[in-house]
């Protein structure tokens, strides 16, 4: 850089197709300056758990009341010609980048582009699994809430009613968040001993397991995506069907009270 710039320095990195695979910020002093790219796509979405865990009321959530379900996933990006694209006071410049396969590696660009097909696949069930884990635990926070004030209440003010079915409505989506996600959970111990794994945990070691080397996943790699997309197409059915009656049915009652809805997180 010749000078410092007024705004930020973006640095882009766009597949063969055009679609960007990682956006980065780039260091702004003048003069040479240097950014890695770790040869992998963006960050998928994260699960946010905004509730404690089953049976332990004593996790400390911190401050903003949110602790991580996991991270979000990435994945190599397989040989083939990119894009870079630095972006620095409403200027661009672009060069070509040609990304090699690893000479030591016995497996074939067919075999790279195969796992990578296979991998996206999987990642794109992980983050329909995220989505409806953090929508029921969006929705479970405003419940506890919820419930936590008309307690506080005088009792005989017509919210016993209210308190009913805001905890029948808990307790169906915890039925389908278990499935999900183990609620289990606390961070501490042997949790991944005791509890088992559920959909998205199971998906997340099979991205992982499959991602291992330079190899086409195997057939049982594809059957075991299968059934894990299975369960957690029920799972989105059923969350489906209790957002779009038994949620609704609480928030008439609560409109009929005078009190806010729970919103509903898209």
């Amino acid at each position: 850089l010749g000078s410092v710039p007024r705004g930020n320095v973006t640095i882009k990195v766009a597949d063969a197709s055009g679609a960007t695979v990682r956006t980065m910020l780039g260091t702004k002093q003048r003069g040479i300056n240097r950014v890695m790219w770790d040869l992998r796509d963006a960050p998928s979405m994260a699960i946010r758990m905004r509730t404690t865990p089953l049976f332990a009321d004593w996790v400390d959530l911190g401050p903003n009341r949110v602790r991580s379900g996991g991270n979000g996933i990435t994945i190599a990006q397989p040989p083939g010609t990119y894009q870079v694209t630095l972006e620095v006071d409403g200027r661009s410049f672009t060069q070509p980048l040609r990304l090699l396969k690893d000479p030591n590696s016995d497996g074939t660009e067919a075999d790279i582009a195969a796992q990578f097909v296979a991998l996206k696949a999987m990642r794109v069930d992980h983050d329909s699994a995220a989505s409806a884990i953090n929508r029921i635990e969006w929705t479970k926070r405003q419940l506890l809430d919820l419930e936590a004030i008309l307690r506080d209440q005088p009792a005989g003010n017509g919210n016993a009613e209210i308190l009913r079915q805001s905890q029948a409505l808990s307790q169906k989506l915890i039925a389908v968040e278990e499935h999900l996600v183990q609620l289990r959970t606390t961070g501490t111990g042997q949790d991944g001993v005791r509890w088992p794994a559920q959909v998205s945990e199971r998906l997340r070691y099979l991205i992982g397991n499959t991602a291992t080397n330079d190899y086409k996943p195997t057939d049982q790699t594809g059957e075991v995506h299968q059934v894990l997309k299975v369960e957690l197409e029920e799972a989105r059915k059923n969350l489906n069907a209790i957002l779009s009656t038994d949620l609704p049915a609480l928030n008439r009652l609560l409109q009929q009270r005078n009190l806010p809805g729970i919103i509903l997180n898209e």
